[in-house]
């Protein structure tokens, strides 16, 4: 048996508050007719380019799973569909555009950045009020990419999903406090372990 499985995680195409510069976090918003056309782009690269597809998992929120739909058509495969791969919570930060959040939660990441130089110390505290913590979104990412890549060792599963998250995995992959913005319908491709039960970047 072969000792990796190749996870091809995609973030989802654009939405309407995409466009807007809203943050989204759990809330269910629908691609735009960018995003649609996006999904079916990427899903014809990921056609081309890995042709031995096996499986599709998605979030559960509209917009990734509509994305995950384009590439269900074209590889004639099923969706598995699962919250663990929803985005982070932002709290009472959803809806807001980003200057706005700057306006309203600015001091306080400010003042957490220098209370927690450290990027896991910090990550373990919410600077929005009824926000999910970074490392906890983390742990349920990992969590459940381990799970498709053990279910599946030597195939190649895409899993659709969403930006904070993938940001948050290349960071703590790379050791670094924060990676540039990963867009709409972008690919990152990683493999799976099996033997070390470890994330690793291709």
């Amino acid at each position: 048996m072969t000792q990796q499985t190749t996870l091809v995680l995609l973030r989802h195409g654009e939405t309407f508050w995409n466009a807007l510069d809203k943050a989204q976090g759990h809330q269910d918003i629908a691609l735009n007719e960018k995003g649609l056309l996006q999904a079916q782009e990427v899903a014809k690269h990921l056609k081309q380019k890995h042709p031995e597809l096996a499986f599709i998992y998605s979030s559960d929120l509209i917009r990734a799973y509509q994305t995950a739909e384009a590439l269900s058509q074209i590889f004639s495969l099923p969706i598995s569909k699962t919250p663990q791969l929803r985005e982070v919570s932002f709290g009472e930060a959803e809806g807001l555009t980003a200057p706005e959040i700057a306006h309203r939660y600015g001091d306080k990441k400010k003042e957490l950045d220098e209370k927690y130089p450290e990027r896991k110390d910090r990550w373990k505290i919410a600077e929005i009020p009824g926000a999910e913590t970074l490392s906890t979104a983390l742990l349920r990412f990992t969590s459940c990419l381990q799970t498709i890549g053990k279910a599946h060792p030597g195939q190649t599963c895409a899993v659709v999903t969403h930006g904070k998250l993938l940001k948050l995995l290349l960071a703590e992959m790379q050791n670094l406090d924060d990676v540039p913005s990963i867009p709409n319908c972008s690919l990152v491709p990683i493999t799976y372990c099996l033997v070390s039960d470890s994330l690793i970047c291709k």
